[in-house]
């Protein structure tokens, strides 16, 4: 008896798929690099080098090394938040779920530190195509936080006359100075960052003022 034939894939997924693996190779090996020898000295023949292809194949998923360095940064942190945001506890209130945010992205910088000074220090310099993907983000990002401060209104949690969108752009901006100097530190210790995120999110939550 002749055993079933197995339908073929079509001509345009399997090159669609061999895209995404060269793309996805590209990365890692871009990644690999940053961390080992930073920005400067990550050459883009040597990472074509390191990935075994043609230096010309790199030139057809990327414009230059600083767009290579923004993708390397934008795709993980698409997948770190796509995580976060299923996980997210929609009973608890604002400042649990900012920190279950937040914990998710200092973790996934915690995995490899210095790769990451070399990717956030790199983003100063991105533009152009980028440099829109970035900002839409984070633009995205700040709605998201921008809802769930409205949400916190509804149920009373947080003051009526509070501006949703200004306390989202506050709380978004104090992660981005704890993360930065915590990248500093001789030690990036992710523990201790989000600790002091969370005492400072309190103060921006209950206020230092006595009345």
């Amino acid at each position: 008896m002749a055993s079933p034939s197995v339908p073929r894939q079509p001509a345009a997924t399997h090159r669609e798929n061999q895209k995404a693996q060269t793309r996805a190779l590209i990365l890692e090996t871009a990644r690999n690099l940053f961390e080992e020898a930073g920005f400067e000295k990550a050459t883009m023949r040597a990472i074509a080098a390191r990935a075994q292809m043609g230096y010309g194949t790199i030139f057809k998923h990327f414009t230059n090394k600083r767009d290579l360095l923004a993708a390397c940064l934008h795709d993980a942190i698409d997948a770190t938040l796509a995580d976060a945001f299923e996980s997210l506890p929609a009973e608890a209130g604002l400042r649990q779920q900012f920190i279950h945010l937040a914990r998710a992205l200092i973790h996934h910088y915690g995995r490899r530190p210095q790769l990451s000074r070399t990717l956030i220090e790199g983003m100063i310099h991105v533009d152009g195509t980028w440099k829109t993907a970035l900002d839409g983000q984070v633009n995205r990002f700040l709605v998201t936080l921008e809802d769930l401060v409205q949400t916190a209104k509804n149920r009373g949690e947080i003051r009526d006359d509070v501006e949703s969108a200004l306390l989202a752009l506050s709380l978004f901006s104090t992660y981005l100075i704890i993360l930065a100097m915590s990248l500093r530190a001789a030690r990036f210790d992710p523990e201790q960052t989000i600790h002091t995120l969370d005492q400072l999110v309190d103060l921006h939550l209950t206020g230092a003022t006595t009345h």
